[in-house]
C-alpha cells in the first residue's frame, strides 16, 4: 500500500526538515518527566531499533522519516530522565541528607568567588556573604578522605578576602539540599538548580572554617572574564556605583542586588528581557561587527567569520548562562549555514538551534527563558510580516518602476512609513504571543509592555554599544576611563530615568492567576488565525473574535469564574508564610479586605521580594488594609517598613508598649522613622477593641491589658481572635508565663478552633493549662527548620493534638467558608 502525503506538507518536510525533529523532541521531554516510566536504557534501546528500522527503509522515504523521528522522540526520552535521575556514583548528592549535615570537603573554586551585600534599599543591617559555583573534589568519610565529584552551590557567611578563582580549599561546612519552594509563588530554587545539575549547597559559616591548600592561578577564561569586568569598572566612582551595576548586568550578565529597585521596575513595565543578556544583545553585538566590517570593505563571508569569533569571544566573557547559550547557538548556526551556503528559511535554522539545545541540555524546555525566547522569535518568524502587511495601504507599497520615477523624499517617506508599521507590528505580536507565558510562568500582566519596549529599546541597545566600546577602549587607551565612564553613565540614567518613569504608569502590573494549557495554545491558535487574510468578512470577524475571547477569558476569566487561588464567595483565607525564625500572616475576606499580621524573620535578608511579594501575587493582592504587629521583636516587624510602604497599608496597629521597646534597637527607630515618613504613624490597639474585616468576621484584641507594670517585651505581645462564620483563630504572639497567665484569668475568651502557638511553639510550665483553656482542633507554629530545646519540649506536650509546623509544611493555609466549614492544608506538604 502506498503511503500518499499532501503536497504542501511534503514540501514542508523537505524545505524544513529540523522542524519536526525539534516539535517530537519538544514533545518527549515533559512525557519523559511524567507520563514515561523511568526506563531511560530502555528508550536507548528502543531509539536504536527505529534508527535501523529507517536505515533499512531508506527506499523508502516516509517509512523512514517517520522511523527517525520516533527514534529522535525515545533518544529525547532517554536524555531527559538521564539527566534528571542518573549522577555517578560518588558524587556529592549521595552524601547529602534532608537535614543540613556537618562535613569536611576540598573544594576547586574555578570562578571569583562574588561578594553579595544586603539588597539595595533594605532597612535591616544584615552582613555580607560570598557565592559561587564550586566543584567537589574529596569529602571526609569514616575510611578518610575520599573521592567525589559533582558541582556546588558554595556559600560563605563570613567572607574570606584571600578565596580567589583556581584555588583548591579544604572547608568545615554544612551539607544540605537547596531549599525547596515553601510558599506560594515562591520561586523553586531547589528545581532551578537541578536543572542546572547543582544538587548540593555547601554552607561556610566562618571564615576560618577554610583552609586554602592550593593557590594556582586561575584559568585562562576565568582571568578574562575579571580583566574584561575591571575594564568595565574603570572609571566609575561611587557615586556612580548604580550606573556601573546597570552596564554590568545589561552588558556582561552580573547582578548586584544594589541593582533591586531597577530591576523591579523593568518587572513592573514588563521590559525585563531589556535588561537580561537574550539573542537581542547577541544580535546587537553581531550586527556591530557586521557594520564596521562592512564599513572597511570585509566581504559578507568575512563578516559573518569577523561576527562568529566576536560573539563567541562575548558569550565566553558574559556570565554562561542558558540565554546566552541559546543565543549563540542560534547565531553560530546562521553563520555555518551562511558559510556552507547552505543558508536555508529562519524557521529551519531556529528549529535546528531548538533540536541543539534539546539535545544538549533537555531540562532547559522547561526554562520560563527558553519558552519566552524560541516562542516569542517563532511568533515573530510567523505572524509579524502578515500583520504589518494586513495594515500597510495599498498605496504604500511601491513596485520598482514606480520607485523610480518619485521623487527621493516621498521614497524615504514612504520607507520610514513601512518600516515603522514593521516596528509596531513586530511589538504587538512579541506582547501576544510571549503574555500567555508570562501569565504562566510569573502569573503578571503588563498592559505597558508594547508602548514601554518601543521607548526603551533605541536606549537599550545604546547603552549595550557604550558598554561594549568601554571595554575595548578603556583596554586601548586606559586613560579614558573616566571620560568613557561619563558617556556610559549618561546613557544608563536615561535607561534608569526613562524605567521609573514608566513603572509610575497605573495598572502596569496585574497579578493574574496561572492560565492552563490549553487556554495559552487557544490564544496562539486565535492570534494566527486572525493574521490570516480571509477573503469571506464574515470569517474574518470571527477570527478577530476568537481573539478577543481567548485572550479576554485570559484577563478576567479566573477572577469571574473562580480559580484555586481565588476566594470563593463568603469566604476567608488564613496563610501562615513559611519564614524561618519569624513571622508573618495574610488574612483575606471575600469582601476585598487584606490584613498582615505580624511581618518579620530573623532568617531572610529580604522578607518582602523572597516571600511576601510572592504570596500576594499568587493571591491577586495589590494592597493591605491593616497591618498588625504584635510586638517590637525583630522577627516580628523586620519588613514592616518595607512591605507598608510597598503595598499602601492604610494603617500600622501596635500594642501600647511597642514603640518604647523599638526605641530601644537601632532596627526599631530606623522602622518608627520610616513609618513617621510615610505618615503612617503605629495606631494603638486595646483589649475590647474589635475590627470588623467585613460580612460576621472580625478581629478583637484580647492582650496586653493595662497597667500591668514591667512585663518582658515577648509578655506584652498583642493576642487577637479572629473570628468568621462561627469560626476562630487565636493569634498569641509570643507570650510566655505571665502572658498565658494573665489571659488565664478570664478562659471563657481564649477557645478557638486553630491556635496560632505562643512564641513560635515554645513550651512553659502554664502552656499545657493554656492550651486546655483554648482547646484547639489545629495548634501551628511558624519556626525556623532547626527545633529548640523548648520546641520540642511543646510538641512532646502536644502528644494527641494536630500541631503544623512551618518548616515540614511549608505556608499554612486556613480556609473559612460561608457555611462555616473549615479546611488546614500546607504548601510544601500536604496535611494528612
Amino acid at each position: 500500500m502506498k503511503l500518499h502525503v499532501p503536497a504542501w506538507l511534503a514540501d514542508g518536510m523537505v524545505r524544513c526538515p529540523a522542524v519536526p525533529i525539534a516539535a517530537v523532541m519538544c514533545a518527549a521531554i515533559p512525557a519523559a518527566r511524567g507520563a514515561m516510566p523511568l526506563l531511560p536504557w530502555v528508550w536507548v534501546a528502543v531509539a536504536a531499533v527505529f534508527v535501523l528500522v529507517g536505515v533499512r527503509s531508506r527506499g523508502r522515504a516516509w517509512v523512514s522519516s517517520i522511523a527517525m523521528l520516533v527514534a529522535c522522540g525515545f533518544a529525547s526520552v532517554a536524555a531527559t530522565q538521564i539527566a534528571i535521575h542518573r549522577y555517578p556514583a560518588d558524587h556529592i548528592a549521595h552524601f547529602a541528607g534532608d537535614d543540613p549535615r556537618l562535613c569536611r570537603l576540598r573544594l576547586y573554586l574555578p570562578n571569583e568567588p562574588r561578594l553579595r551585600t544586603v539588597s539595595f534599599g533594605s532597612r535591616l543591617p544584615f552582613p555580607p556573604k560570598q557565592t559561587t559555583l564550586a566543584e567537589v573534589r574529596e569529602v571526609m568519610t569514616k575510611d578518610g578522605w575520599t573521592r567525589a565529584s559533582g558541582s556546588v552551590l558554595l556559600q560563605v557567611s563570613q567572607p574570606h578576602a584571600e578565596l580567589a578563582a583556581g584555588q583548591t580549599i579544604e572547608a568545615v561546612a554544612l551539607l544540605e539540599r537547596p531549599g525547596v519552594a515553601m510558599n506560594p509563588g515562591q520561586f523553586d530554587w531547589q528545581r532551578y538548580y537541578r536543572e542546572q545539575g547543582v544538587l548540593v549547597s555547601v554552607h561556610i559559616r566562618r571564615a576560618d572554617n577554610i583552609t586554602i591548600l592550593d593557590r594556582s592561578p586561575a584559568r585562562m577564561l576565568t582571568r578574562l572574564r575579571e580583566e574584561v569586568r575591571r575594564l568595565l569598572a574603570a572609571g566609575f566612582g561611587h557615586e556612580r556605583s548604580l550606573d556601573h551595576a546597570l552596564i554590568a548586568a545589561l552588558v556582561l550578565g552580573d547582578y548586584d542586588p544594589e541593582l533591586r529597585d531597577v530591576k523591579d521596575h523593568f518587572r513592573k513595565t514588563g521590559t525585563s528581557h531589556h535588561l537580561a543578556i537574550s539573542g537581542m544583545h547577541i544580535a546587537i553585538v553581531g550586527g556591530l561587527v557586521f557594520l564596521l566590517l562592512r564599513l572597511i570593505g570585509v566581504g559578507p563571508r568575512g563578516c559573518w567569520v569577523g561576527g562568529l569569533v566576536v560573539v563567541g569571544v562575548y558569550a565566553c566573557v558574559a556570565m554562561p548562562s542558558p540565554p546566552v547559550i541559546r543565543a549563540v547557538i542560534l547565531f553560530g548556526v546562521a553563520g555555518v549555514a551562511f558559510l556552507t551556503a547552505r543558508f536555508s528559511s529562519a524557521i529551519q535554522l531556529l528549529a535546528l538551534t531548538v533540536a541543539v539545545m534539546m539535545a544538549i541540555h533537555p531540562l532547559d524546555f522547561f526554562n520560563a527563558g527558553f519558552q519566552l525566547s524560541f516562542g516569542t522569535v517563532l511568533g515573530l518568524m510567523l505572524l509579524s510580516e502578515p500583520l504589518a502587511m494586513r495594515w500597510v495601504n495599498d498605496d504604500q507599497i511601491i513596485l520598482h518602476s514606480e520607485a523610480e520615477r518619485m521623487p527621493r523624499r516621498t521614497r524615504v517617506i514612504r520607507w520610514i512609513d513601512r518600516q515603522w508599521i514593521r516596528y509596531i507590528a513586530t511589538g504587538m505580536v512579541a506582547w501576544l504571543v510571549s503574555m500567555p507565558l508570562v501569565a504562566a510562568h510569573f502569573t503578571q500582566l503588563n498592559l505597558w509592555q508594547l508602548p514601554a519596549s518601543i521607548v526603551l529599546a533605541p536606549m537599550v541597545t545604546a547603552s549595550l554599544l557604550l558598554g561594549v566600546l568601554k571595554i575595548v577602549g578603556t583596554a586601548i587607551f586606559p586613560s579614558a576611563a573616566p571620560v568613557l565612564a561619563t558617556l556610559v553613565a549618561w546613557s544608563s540614567g536615561s535607561m534608569r530615568w526613562i524605567v521609573d518613569k514608566l513603572a509610575t504608569w497605573p495598572y502596569g502590573d496585574v497579578p493574574l492567576s496561572a492560565p492552563p494549557m490549553w487556554l495559552i495554545a487557544a490564544c496562539w491558535i486565535a492570534l494566527a488565525l486572525a493574521i490570516v487574510k480571509w477573503r469571506l468578512a464574515s470569517v474574518k470577524l470571527a477570527t478577530i473574535t476568537l481573539v478577543g475571547l481567548a485572550f479576554g477569558y485570559m484577563l478576567i476569566g479566573p477572577f469571574w469564574f473562580g480559580s484555586s487561588k481565588t476566594l470563593r464567595a463568603g469566604s476567608m483565607r488564613v496563610t501562615l508564610m513559611s519564614v524561618g525564625a519569624g513571622q508573618c500572616c495574610l488574612v483575606e475576606t471575600a469582601g476585598g479586605r487584606t490584613v498582615m499580621i505580624d511581618c518579620g524573620s530573623d532568617s531572610l535578608t529580604d522578607l518582602t521580594n523572597n516571600v511576601v511579594e510572592p504570596v500576594l501575587r499568587a493571591y491577586g493582592q495589590t494592597q493591605l488594609d491593616s497591618i498588625f504587629v504584635s510586638h517590637a521583636n525583630t522577627d516580628h516587624y523586620s519588613g514592616l517598613a518595607e512591605v507598608a510602604d510597598t503595598y499602601d497599608a492604610r494603617e500600622v496597629i501596635v500594642a501600647d508598649a511597642f514603640e518604647a521597646s523599638a526605641n530601644q534597637t537601632p532596627s526599631g527607630v530606623s522602622t518608627l522613622r520610616s513609618l513617621r515618613d510615610m505618615d503612617l504613624p503605629p495606631r494603638v490597639a486595646r483589649p475590647g477593641d474589635r475590627i470588623p474585616l467585613g460580612k460576621d468576621a472580625s478581629l478583637e484584641i484580647l492582650w496586653p491589658a493595662a497597667n500591668l507594670g514591667t512585663l518582658d517585651a515577648n509578655d506584652t505581645s498583642l493576642v487577637l481572635r479572629l473570628s468568621k462564620g462561627g469560626r476562630s483563630i487565636l493569634f498569641t504572639g509570643d507570650i510566655q508565663t505571665d502572658g498565658m497567665r494573665g489571659l488565664l484569668a478570664d478562659p471563657t475568651k481564649l477557645h478557638a478552633d486553630v491556635l496560632i502557638a505562643p512564641h513560635h511553639g515554645s513550651s512553659e510550665d502554664v502552656t499545657p493549662a493554656f492550651v486546655d483553656a483554648v482547646k484547639p482542633d489545629w495548634i501551628i507554629a511558624s519556626d525556623d527548620r532547626t527545633p529548640s530545646g523548648k520546641q520540642k519540649r511543646f510538641d512532646a506536650m502536644m502528644a494527641g493534638r494536630r500541631v503544623l509546623r512551618t518548616h515540614e509544611y511549608g505556608a499554612i493555609t486556613i480556609v473559612i467558608d460561608a457555611d462555616g466549614s473549615m479546611t488546614v492544608d500546607g504548601f510544601a506538604k500536604r496535611v494528612e
